[in-house]
């Protein structure tokens, strides 16, 4: 019989044919919110016919979802509504409308989230790495701390969009810090001093646009370093030239056009430009570089070579950069070379940097690393230098490692030379000075 009204349960939102005569159980009857010992009942006409009635339902508000229709696999949600000419009645109806629709609200919002989140790809990511070193100045020895060893520390945030029909965006925003400080570094004034551009990609290659490495140029040392940061590029200066150089072009720089071409049969080439003159500028800044690289990549070897041109005529800056460089994994052992010359500005002498490395594995996570590197300042007597480091690693995970290092230099009287294993390369000596430092530090990568 059916239940009495006001009573008497009705699903508006769903058309009556899908409930004609649906039997329903007793336990399916209970989780629509009635009370009943009714062995059996039906639907029909839209309300609910039961055997027998014992109880009528205590708590008639409630929000119902449909189950699914047998010919589609859409789900309805309908909501319960009272017959009554009442006040009351009238009320409950409304209140139950206006949770219904907060309830398909939310599902829509939650059913969006997944889409924005593959349209778009945010990542963070980074490195610290610090520990102390033992300084021998050649005049003093002190204890200090250390930064970037193995790996500069640094935060980035990165991302990619796919477009559709194989191109995509995307963007890095990479600042460097100080560990030890707990501050930014690098150039003053710059948050992301080490990159910040936007890209699109797809089969022509990738076009960037910011701030950034002209090409793969600036790159050449750690490409080809078995050492990490330890066997990056040496610095040499001289009594004309007191500030080290490594005699690099268009590297971290601002206003830059990159562009990248897919890499085919391992061979990859890149185009570089810098606009020398800023948003801000009122003339020409005569500050231009272009660059042009290329790189063979395939298997255990990499080849790599760059030239790069500057208009700029700043004294001891450089006014061409070509750098060469090679790395082979033997499985046994690697090793990498490379070699940078800089043609310099205002007579200062034209700057020769030779570099080898070697990475030997000892197994259980642990590295042997060897370093050696000359420099020379053309046309300066006595204007060169030498040193090497070497010394262990210890993976203690994917992320996280431990080192040591041993680092010692040699400076003739008209040179002063320094590799990053001595305070990470930042600073200068003496000329004719030969600093020497032990290093001990972690790397963690995120």
């Amino acid at each position: 019989m059916p239940l009495p009204s006001p009573l008497v349960r009705s699903w508006p939102g769903t058309p009556k044919r899908t409930h004609a005569n649906t039997a329903l159980s007793r336990r399916e009857v209970s989780g629509r919110g009635w009370r009943t010992s009714a062995s059996r009942c039906t639907i029909q006409e839209s309300s609910l016919f039961c055997d027998k009635k014992k109880k009528k339902a205590r708590n008639p508000l409630r929000t119902l979802e449909s189950s699914k229709d047998n010919s589609t696999s859409a789900q309805a949600v309908s909501s319960v509504t009272i017959r009554s000419n009442t006040l009351a009645g009238w009320l409950i109806n409304l209140l139950g409308d206006v949770l219904m629709k907060k309830h398909i609200l939310a599902i829509a919002v939650a059913s969006a989230l997944p889409a924005i989140a593959v349209a778009q790809n945010v990542s963070i990511s980074g490195a610290i790495d610090t520990g102390i070193q033992s300084y021998d100045s050649g005049t003093d020895t002190y204890l200090k701390s250390f930064d970037h060893g193995l790996t500069t520390s640094r935060l980035v945030f990165s991302g990619s969009e796919d477009l559709g029909g194989g191109l995509k965006a995307s963007f890095t925003l990479d600042m460097r810090v100080n560990p030890t400080t707990g501050t930014q570094s690098g150039t003053t004034g710059s948050s992301f001093n080490r990159g910040a551009f936007v890209g699109l990609s797809g089969g022509f290659g990738t076009i960037q646009l910011g701030q950034n490495d002209t090409t793969i140029n600036q790159d050449i040392d750690s490409k080809t370093s078995q050492a990490a940061n330890f066997g990056l590029s040496a610095s040499i200066g001289a009594s004309n030239a007191p500030t080290a150089t490594n005699g690099e072009l268009g590297s971290d720089v601002a206003n830059v056009i990159r562009y990248i071409s897919p890499r085919i049969n391992g061979v990859q080439v890149e185009v570089g430009f810098q606009n020398g003159n800023g948003s801000s500028a009122t003339a020409d800044a005569k500050a231009d570089v272009l660059d042009i690289a290329a790189s063979y990549e395939q298997g255990p070897l990499g080849i790599y070579v760059a030239r790069a041109d500057s208009d700029a005529t700043t004294a001891g800056t450089a006014r061409t950069s070509t750098a060469f460089g090679a790395k082979y994994d033997l499985g046994v052992f690697s090793v990498g070379a490379f070699s940078r010359k800089a043609e310099m500005n205002n007579n200062v002498g034209d700057i020769t940097i030779n570099q080898a490395s070697a990475r030997m594995p000892l197994g259980d996570g642990l590295a042997l690393h060897g370093v050696y590197a000359t420099g020379k300042i053309k046309d300066v007597s006595n204007g060169k230098g030498s040193g090497f480091s070497v010394g262990v690693t210890k993976a203690l995970s994917k992320r996280t490692t431990v080192y040591g290092m041993f680092t010692e230099v040699d400076s003739k009287s008209g040179a002063s030379f320094t590799m990053p294993g001595l305070n990470g390369g930042s600073s200068t000596a003496a000329v004719g000075v030969d600093p020497k430092a032990v290093t001990l530090g972690i790397s963690h990568t995120f």
